[in-house]
């Protein structure tokens, strides 16, 4: 079953100014990592856990 999310701009604002960015991330922000994990210069990391949150795991001490 697909389900099918409607964000409003309200919902969407609201949310980025509890960030500790201010903002939403990018698509192509999140690429950028998920291309270097994928890359050899990544070759020696293993075992982690990386947030591309814009420093919202922060808040909660999640990192």
């Amino acid at each position: 079953m697909q389900r099918c999310f409607t964000i409003t701009k309200a919902a969407e604002t609201e949310y980025a100014q509890r960030n500790p960015a201010k903002r939403l991330g990018l698509p192509h922000e999140v690429a950028k990592v998920v291309a270097f994990l994928l890359s050899e210069d990544a070759s020696y990391v293993n075992g982690q856990t990386i947030a591309i949150d814009g420093g919202e795991s922060n808040i909660y001490g999640n990192v």
